[in-house]
């Protein structure tokens, strides 16, 4: 109950908080698309004090997809959609992202989604209601 009050949490600060511009040096070894929405994502999450440090994972299990075409009035170049980890005080928890770009190097929406698609039980959509008797 309390990590899917902890995932909640995160999301709704997702949608709250602005994206400021990030300091953080580009990691050589990681994709562009994936870096740049570390780093949007870092950015995003900056300011909820139960995340220490929130990472992406670049690896076969990540797909980017272009897109290339508009949504809405924005146009969105790529989708990627794959696994990372953040750090909080208990310890390293997994999730599954999304993130949307307009070009290579500018993220434009990150959202966490659920348990990384490699665990065998994905968490729910919606928190789950104890009934009071």
């Amino acid at each position: 109950m309390n990590r899917q009050l902890f995932l909640i949490s995160c999301l709704t600060a997702a949608l709250v908080l602005p994206s400021p511009a990030s300091a953080q040096a580009p990691d050589p070894t990681v994709d562009p698309t994936v870096q740049s929405c570390q780093t949007y994502a870092r950015d995003l999450y900056r300011q909820v004090k139960e995340i220490r440090q929130i990472q992406l994972i670049d690896d076969v299990k990540t797909h980017r997809d272009r897109f290339e075409n508009k949504v809405g009035s924005q146009f969105i170049s790529t989708e990627v959609m794959g696994n990372g980890r953040l750090m909080t005080q208990k310890g390293w928890q997994n999730f599954s992202y999304l993130c949307l770009l307009e070009s290579d190097s500018k993220a434009l929406y990150f959202r966490i989604l659920s348990q990384p698609t490699y665990e065998k039980r994905a968490a729910p959509a919606t928190p789950i209601r104890k009934k009071v008797r």
